[in-house]
């Protein structure tokens, strides 16, 4: 499942009702806030996890925002064998993009999982 929570600003409640209603194994999260202003300090990948059931996650900051990180972030029925981010190239201007990228074990084999949150093309820079 992929899901652009939007930093969960109509309630991360109603974001993890979403995710459990779908019975995902994997979730590529965009938009998400880690200790911010506007997240009040919460880590929302790991209130994510727990309320979802899904038992492990982690979150890759794009950037810094609201005092905290912002950016991506994986959750997971099955461990995250290892993580690592790599930042793409942006327009002058554009807001930071990475791709993230978790190995996971399932079932005895080791599966490759990517995320990211690409801009619209061609970029126009809000005025």
């Amino acid at each position: 499942m992929t899901f652009n929570i939007k930093s969960a600003v109509r309630g991360l409640d109603k974001v993890a009702a979403v995710i459990r209603s779908a019975q995902p194994d994997i979730v590529a999260l965009q938009e998400v806030d880690h200790a911010s202003r506007r997240s009040r300090g919460l880590d929302q990948t790991a209130a994510l996890a727990e309320r979802t059931g899904l038992g492990y996650g982690t979150h890759f900051r794009t950037t810094d925002l609201r005092g905290g990180g912002y950016g991506l972030a994986l959750l997971s029925r099955f461990p995250l064998e290892s993580t690592v981010q790599r930042a793409l190239p942006v327009p002058r201007g554009a807001e930071p993009r990475t791709v993230a990228h978790a190995l996971v074990q399932v079932a005895g084999r080791e599966v490759s999982v990517y995320a990211t949150h690409l801009i619209p093309q061609p970029y126009t820079p809000a005025s």
